[in-house]
């Protein structure tokens, strides 16, 4: 759902061998996060171990990792490699692509509360630009900021958005899934200000908040480009 994508390569690797493995040498962009990377020999009796790395770094973008070829049950010499990247890159709305993959990634490890304000972020952030874009048109830097201050998140969502939409001939956010953004604001307000929920969120409810927020992000990120293709006509 976050766009995510798989690279697929081979090395040789030897007994006792130590290998230094540069995954954007094989077609891993520089920029991207690595979600999952698995390494599976063709041969049995020598397994590939990763060492001197975490592999929970992720999130530090490490690409290059040290493979050490360790010998195990009836031992060969060598081995091919097949290694398979799971990976997501963020060159594109860079602004909310990094919270939502690691939402989705807290989701999939059942960490659902921590889930909560990485996907709230991924859509606020987005907004916040839209709405200075729309309403530099009509006043100085420092009055939209100034404005945007005191007309929160909240009030961008469903007051300043449905407006924008409606005049600048943009289909409106759908009304339920306006709703669950709100829902998951309650939520990420919650989190923010006690640390905690009332009640823990169970699986469906965050897969729902999780894909209303994916939905909008992406929604916001249509509605950016049609205000662009707008300016280019009025120029």
């Amino acid at each position: 759902m976050i766009g995510a994508k798989v690279s697929n390569f081979n090395f040789q690797l030897r007994a006792n061998e130590v290998v230094e493995l540069n995954l954007v040498h094989s077609g891993v962009p520089e920029s991207a996060v690595v979600l999952h990377t698995t390494y599976v020999p063709f041969t049995q009796g020598l397994m590939p171990i990763v060492i001197g790395a975490n592999p929970t770094s992720k999130y530090v973008h490490a690409k290059q990792f040290t493979i050490l070829g360790f010998p195990q049950g009836e031992p060969v010499e060598m081995s091919m490699v097949h290694v398979s990247v799971t990976w997501v890159d963020h060159n594109k709305e860079e602004h909310s692509i990094r919270n939502m993959v690691l939402a989705f990634d807290m989701f999939h490890n059942r960490q659902f509360e921590r889930a909560v304000i990485p996907a709230q972020v991924a859509v606020e952030t987005p907004l916040y630009l839209v709405m200075q874009r729309v309403l530099r048109r009509y006043g100085s830097k420092d009055h939209v900021d100034n404005f945007l201050a005191v007309a929160t998140y909240s009030h961008q969502l469903n007051v300043l958005l449905p407006m924008i939409c409606q005049t600048n001939g943009f289909p409106a956010l759908p009304d339920h899934i306006r709703g669950l953004m709100n829902k998951l604001r309650k939520y990420r307000n919650s989190l923010a200000h006690s640390g905690t929920l009332k009640a823990s969120l169970q699986r469906e409810e965050m897969a729902e908040l999780l894909a209303a927020s994916l939905f909008t992000a992406s929604y916001i990120g249509f509605l950016n480009e049609h205000l662009h293709q707008m300016d280019k006509r009025d120029r």
